[in-house]
């Protein structure tokens, strides 16, 4: 009788495959143990845990395998959702695992002896863990093709992974992507979608394993395209979506609305004389409220209606303090807007006598919120991004290749970073978490509000750089920055929340 022990060192490109127990799934069929007079010792009990796409790399060393004979091997993965796929013929696995995220996989590894047909096979349990769990996601276009890459927290990049996954190409020029992932204040479901906006229009695919959830444009009763960045959000209990885009308001069921899909419809735009700046400010529970720059005015919406309408607070700030407005009034136009910090929201703002930076309170109902005239705002005429922190009222602006940062309290405005002049700042983002529910375990990730992420096009070529800020929110000269590359022509950044 053959004695065949089999020894499996394995690696990955950037992982190792862990292995541990899992006494409360079935045995495996005693019969496929030893087979016609083969045995193993393979530890049937262990369970390989992988990263979808990753390269699993699987070399056996094998005992007793008589030289004058010819061996044929064959990997197989398989769950009882998945038929059985024959990933490699080869006596050494070299494959990357594209199949969706899941832990009731098996693969199987057989030894065929090609003269008499006589099989060996040996199982293992397989976890697959979606390769998106956090990251970045680079919305950039090679010429006229868009696509939409992902620079994982572990600073892995995956360059096509929507056409890795789904097989397919998605034609049009990119436009953004936003990661719509949010538990809302209390929802009982939660939205878990990465939205892709292109001038073809939007599809929609998990946030997890970045499958395709929607056809382009399933989400609309018409067709839409999008030649500039929009902007989605939903009110705090997400009983309502919408998506600004061109001005226009489109609003469609929550996760905590009865009616809602994963493949919801948007509405026609929101009749109304309006053009609202793309930014939402969440309100009370499950409403939201908007900025019209055509009247200069605030505008809400009511829970599940397709009507907005003026903003029933009239006030914000107290009256007789520095920086009173009236919300039915500001006077303004809104050029840029970020979450801060607690309810806090800052906004750069112009008239015909110069820039403002707003911080508006909204849980507060507005009235605790304030504005600064800002005498000197280098560049901003040039704006190319605007982000907040989270820890300070501090905002932080790009011109073509500077970054300056704004101290809402005092109104005083700092440059802190200057680019090459042959590279062009397209977006920038500060590391923070838009779902509050995920802020305190954010807290404790160095990063958290410490980080700033900027797009850069050289032509064609884009590139994502990290510069690091301190506690007081300066640079960080201590630590050096970090530099992405070999992306298209970059149009928009987002980070993708693991919850």
């Amino acid at each position: 009788m053959n004695f065949m022990k089999i020894c499996i060192y394995i690696c990955f490109a950037a992982f190792l495959l862990l292995f541990g127990c899992n006494k409360d799934k079935p045995e495996f069929n005693p019969d496929l143990k030893t087979v016609s007079g083969f045995k193993t010792t393979f530890p049937l009990d262990s369970t390989i845990v992988i990263f979808q796409l990753d390269t699993v790399r699987i070399s056996p060393e094998i005992e007793g395998l008589e030289p004058q004979k010819s061996y044929s091997y064959e990997w197989i993965l398989f769950s009882n959702n998945m038929p059985p796929e024959v990933i490699s013929t080869e006596r050494n696995l070299n494959e990357p695992i594209g199949a969706k995220p899941d832990d009731g996989y098996y693969l199987s590894f057989s030894v065929i002896d090609d003269q008499t047909g006589v099989k060996h096979t040996v199982r293992n349990y397989v976890t697959i863990q979606g390769a998106f769990y956090e990251g970045w996601l680079v919305a950039n276009n090679v010429g006229n093709q868009g696509r939409l890459s992902f620079i994982r927290m572990d600073d892995e990049v995956f360059m096509t992974p929507l056409e890795d996954i789904n097989h397919q190409k998605y034609p049009g020029k990119a436009v953004a992507a936003i990661s719509a992932v949010n538990t809302g204040f209390g929802a009982e479901e939660s939205l878990n979608q990465i939205l892709y906006f292109n001038d073809a229009g939007l599809t929609i695919f998990n946030p997890d394993d970045f499958v395709q959830i929607t056809d382009l444009n399933e989400s609309f009763y018409d067709r839409i395209s999008f030649t500039s960045k929009p902007y989605f959000d939903g009110t705090p209990l997400l009983t309502d979506l919408h998506l600004i885009n061109g001005g226009d308001l489109l609003m469609a069921a929550g996760p905590f609305n009865p009616g809602y899909t994963p493949a919801r419809k948007f509405s026609d735009r929101i009749e109304g004389d309006y053009s609202l700046f793309p930014f939402s400010f969440p309100g009370e529970f499950i409403t939201a409220y908007y900025y019209d720059n055509l009247k200069k005015r605030f505008l809400t919406a009511a829970y599940n209606t397709r009507s907005v309408y003026v903003a029933n607070k009239a006030n914000g700030a107290t009256p007789g303090t520095d920086g009173y407005f009236n919300m039915n009034n500001v006077g303004k136009t809104m050029i840029a807007a970020d979450y801060t910090r607690g309810y806090d929201y800052l906004s750069l703002m112009r008239d015909d006598n110069g820039y403002y930076i707003y911080s508006f309170n909204i849980n507060t109902g507005f009235r605790s919120s304030f504005y600064r005239s800002l005498p000197q705002v280098p560049e901003v005429d040039d704006l190319r991004g605007f982000t907040a922190s989270g820890a300070f009222r501090h905002a932080y602006y790009a011109s073509r290749n500077k970054i300056y940062r704004i101290d809402a309290s005092s109104g005083a405005v700092s440059l802190i970073y200057e680019f090459p002049s042959d590279r062009e700042i397209s977006d920038l983002k500060m590391f923070k978490l838009k779902n509050r529910s995920y802020i305190q375990l954010a807290s404790l990730q160095e990063q958290h509000n410490k980080l700033l992420a900027i797009a850069l096009n050289n032509g064609e070529k884009g590139e994502v750089h990290y510069i690091y800020l301190n506690s007081l929110g300066d640079l960080d000269t201590s630590r050096k920055p970090k530099t992405f590359t070999g992306f298209g022509n970059i149009v928009s950044l987002d980070y993708r929340n693991p919850i």
